[in-house]
């Protein structure tokens, strides 16, 4: 037994997160009477053909462990032991969660498409769910007229979901619009499905249920939980939310291939990683004591999840069409390339720009070997977070200027990136840029970087050990960017934007941010603790009113403290040249670290 483990052993909990393209594992141990991150390896996923088996991928990372660290985890046989052995060999306690299966496949079913079927949405976009089909009793959006009882019994049977959402009508509402699209659409295609009767849950008016009941219960497995739309001007999703998860762990996690090594190895249940994650983010908006929310963003291969908590109230969105690897091809069918190529700061044709995202489809693996090729698909990545951040809007309180890309988020603390995109860049000062750009908070925010995919394995050991999220989380384990102060507003270019003081004049020198710029005063420039005064110009605002200054005590981060002047919402330059010009100039001031 190595020196390291025999100080630590007993206490170690390792966690596995399988993904569609990449495991990793974390090793949590307790160094100096406090669990502390220890270790992080990260190997190809082997959740598809030719292996088919997600342990073999776990099996890989645990042995990078072994090398980097000197702890024994696994036997002779190459399984993990647990709980630890006398002899010091194995870990304490295993835990997994995973996001590799595949998402279920949704059919909504409702009244209107603006309202009981938009909570609905809402609701499957918190799990990982895909949403096939719609079926409104209004004209459909991509339809001239409505569709036909027979053409939607058509589209439901060829749709083959593993669920069917119907909802619609507020409580003590109108019955019969809900009961003929049950009787006349659901019922004959649950009837005509045979041996694959998709499971059925209705959250639409409560009067309703005992009919329902009688309508399908019957002939397919029936949820019924509370109504998504109680009244006109109440959204309650949460309850259809909770059932659509428990539909993808019975229906596809259960069944993540390897998912019997797993639990042989001690992990109780494999955890979804947006729900890890949202545990975590719940966690340090308590932590923090502040007032503002914490979120945090995980851009995967296969998918994107976003996780707010303000005020003890959590948020999720999960796009399982927005990752930046597997799911690419989809991406690009929701959002137009022009609009990703307004954040490339090069020419570079539409035509080559589709081959080179193809190309990374069909290797999401793969890193960027060059300049253009990261550049982008760190554009694709912005414009990915703000799609997803749609989702979130209408249940956050949040401010925007009326249209809809140039939604502005509160300031946040922390506002943490993840996932295998951004742990990947070369540059700290790149993570930091996408969250600034995609998000545009306003006001002062903290920014982290989860390097090691601590916030999806940390929930999961929120749930058997707290204490551990605790320590791990204030012992360093996310990293910390640094503090970015974003006026609201806009002033004259090249005028004076803000004015940074130290309060005590023997602290430093104070400097000066135009308009236009971002700039990122890098560690060292202060000692940390310093209290520092930001003074915006009469026509911006950081949080306090227009011109009203704000304190903030100077934390060194890996990429600084940032002064992002360049105006909220953002606004690019119209001209291709003075935009590359723009985006290369923000770019070079973040490329620091």
């Amino acid at each position: 037994m190595s020196q390291v483990q025999s100080q630590v052993g007993a206490e170690s909990i390792l966690i596995a997160d399988c993904g569609s393209a990449r495991t990793k594992v974390v090793l949590l141990d307790i160094v100096s009477g406090q669990y502390r991150f220890v270790a992080f390896a990260e190997s190809a996923s082997t959740v598809n053909d030719p292996w088919d088996d997600v342990s073999l991928g776990v099996v890989s990372a645990i042995r990078q462990i072994e090398q980097t660290t000197g702890y024994l985890l696994l036997d002779d046989e190459g399984q993990l032991v647990t709980p630890i052995a006398e002899s010091g060999r194995g870990v304490d306690r295993f835990l997994a969660v995973s996001s590799a299966v595949e998402p279920l496949s949704v059919v909504l079913v409702g009244l209107s498409r603006d309202v009981s079927l938009a909570s609905a949405r809402r609701a499957a976009r918190t799990t990982y769910s895909r949403i096939v089909d719609e079926l409104a009793l209004e004209q459909d959006v991509d339809l001239d007229k409505p569709r036909t009882d027979d053409a939607k019994i058509n589209a439901l049977w060829h749709a083959l979901p593993d669920v069917i959402c119907i909802v619609g009508g507020t409580d003590g509402g109108a019955v019969d619009p809900v009961l003929d699209l049950v009787h006349n659409v659901v019922r004959v295609a649950l009837y005509l499905s045979g041996e694959r009767v998709p499971t059925v849950i209705y959250a639409g008016n409560a009067q309703l249920r005992e009919e329902i009941k009688k309508e399908i219960g019957e002939i397919a497995s029936l949820h019924i939980v509370d109504n998504v739309r109680p009244s006109a001007q109440v959204e309650n999703i949460g309850p259809l939310a909770e059932e659509l998860e428990v539909c993808f762990y019975d229906q596809q996690l259960k069944y993540l291939p390897g998912n019997t090594v797993l639990s042989d190895w001690g992990a109780p249940v494999v955890l979804p990683v947006a729900r890890a994650s949202d545990y975590t983010t719940r966690y340090c908006q308590q932590s923090w004591q502040s007032d503002k929310p914490a979120m945090s963003i995980d851009l995967g291969s296969a998918s994107l999840t976003m996780n707010v908590c303000q005020s003890g109230h959590p948020l999720t969105a999960v796009r399982n069409d927005l990752g930046l690897g597997y799911e690419l091809q989809r991406l690009l069918e929701l959002i137009p390339l022009e609009d990703i190529l307004r954040w490339v700061p090069y020419d570079l044709p539409v035509n080559e720009a589709r081959n080179r995202l193809m190309d990374k489809a069909l290797h999401p693996n793969t890193v960027a070997q060059t300049r253009e090729d990261l550049l982008l698909e760190l554009a694709i990545a912005r414009e990915a977070v703000r799609l997803a951040l749609r989702d979130l809007w209408p249940g956050w309180q949040g401010r925007s200027d009326g249209r809809q890309r140039d939604l502005l988020i509160p300031a946040c603390d922390p506002l943490i990136a993840g996932g295998g995109f951004v742990a990947h860049l070369p540059y700290h000062g790149y993570a930091a840029l996408m969250l600034l750009d995609a998000l545009q908070p306003v006001g002062v925010s903290g920014l982290y970087l989860d390097e090691y995919n601590l916030m999806p394995s940390l929930g999961a050991v929120a749930s058997v050990q707290p204490l551990a999220l605790v320590q791990t989380v204030h012992n360093g384990g996310l990293t910390f960017l640094g503090t970015a102060v974003v006026p609201m507003g806009h002033a004259m270019r090249g005028s004076r934007a803000l004015a940074v003081r130290p309060i005590e004049a023997s602290a430093g020198a104070s400097l000066e941010v135009r308009y236009g710029a971002l700039k990122a005063i890098p560690a060292g420039t202060y000692k940390p603790g310093t209290m520092l005064e930001i003074i915006p110009a009469r026509s911006l605002d950081i949080g306090e009113g227009s011109g009203k200054s704000v304190r903030v005590a100077y934390r060194e981060g890996t990429v600084g403290l940032i002064l992002d002047a360049r105006g909220r919402p953002l606004d690019l330059a119209g001209d291709p040249e003075a935009r590359h010009q723009q985006l290369d100039s923000w770019l070079w001031e973040m490329m620091s670290i």
